[in-house]
């Protein structure tokens, strides 16, 4: 497996969050600065195991702040939603009788409360599904995005763990090599995510 790998969703987070980290790594393998380069999109022929062991933990360890942040305006952003949601459902449930019962009795002024009182009603439904949809016209509504990020960020903690443990022993490159795969996908994953919603 060490032909071909990429890492160009590690090398560009961690050069975004912290570049310093990334000039640490460039000066200690001057000779990997392939590996190392923005934007590369192409798989790296034979690139030293152990350097993209340290940049997969490394940027894995930084992703996770901003995927927290993420999941924290996502939270609260549902959580917004739901409630004028559920204001509107009560609020359509009252109007609903409310117009059958100025309908019964036949009183045009409590027929048009109950006509604006749907309106309002209308409105909060139509408003908290803008709350729940995503910028961009994503397909992926923010639930659907919360719970990505959710299962991402526990996949972050159980890769960084790995990572460390296969690091450590270093008698498998293949599997440090698979790893560090697993690691750029994830984080691909989680940048996606903050660019959909507009971080």
């Amino acid at each position: 497996m060490g032909k071909g790998i990429k890492v160009d969703a590690l090398v560009n987070a961690l050069n975004r969050y912290q570049p310093e980290q990334l000039d640490k790594l460039r000066q200690q393998y001057p000779e990997q600065s392939e590996l190392l380069a923005l934007g590369q999109l192409m798989g790296v022929v034979n690139p030293d195991t152990i350097l993209v062991a340290k940049l997969a933990i490394m940027t894995l360890k930084t992703i996770k702040t901003p995927a927290k942040t993420i999941l924290t305006r996502l939270r609260r952003r549902l959580r917004g939603a739901r409630k004028i949601r559920l204001m509107g459902n009560i609020v359509t449930a009252i109007s609903s009788a409310g117009l059958i019962s100025a309908v019964l009795v036949e009183s045009k002024g409590a027929a048009i409360a109950s006509a604006l009182i749907n309106l309002v009603s209308s409105v909060s439904l139509l408003i908290s599904q803008h709350l729940e949809s995503s910028s961009f016209g994503n397909q992926n509504g923010l639930q659907e995005l919360f719970d990505q990020l959710v299962e991402a960020v526990v996949d972050i903690e159980d890769l960084e763990a790995k990572l460390n443990v296969a690091l450590k022993i270093q008698d498998n490159e293949d599997e440090l090599l698979r790893l560090a795969q697993e690691a750029n996908a994830l984080v691909a994953q989680v940048r996606k995510v903050e660019l959909i919603i507009g971080s």
